[in-house]
């Protein structure tokens, strides 16, 4: 799926995430988070858990996957972003 995710990005905008170190393992972990906790329940990267301050960490990524995308997109493709400061809370259980 991250080879084919490369390919897209690559035919469509003529950038890669590979590009960018940092953003393409954020993308990586994310992946793995996400499809951790759909399929089993647990968020994990590898064999580690995602803490509080890793998920924090993948959202960041995430916003900043976002705003190294968004320039590549054909305008009416952009969209308006909200500049009020969003407060994200995360309840984690023991």
């Amino acid at each position: 799926m991250d080879e084919r995710f490369d390919v897209l990005l690559r035919a469509t905008l003529g950038r890669s995430l590979k590009e960018e170190p940092v953003l393409w393992e954020g993308y990586r972990n994310l992946r793995a988070a996400r499809n951790s906790f759909a399929h089993a329940g647990r968020a994990v990267i590898g064999t580690t858990e995602v803490s509080l301050e890793k998920a924090k960490d993948l959202l960041a990524k995430a916003n900043s996957i976002v705003d190294w995308l968004e320039p590549s997109l054909p305008a009416d493709f952009q969209w308006p972003r909200e500049r009020t400061p969003v407060t994200i809370e995360l309840l984690v259980q023991p």
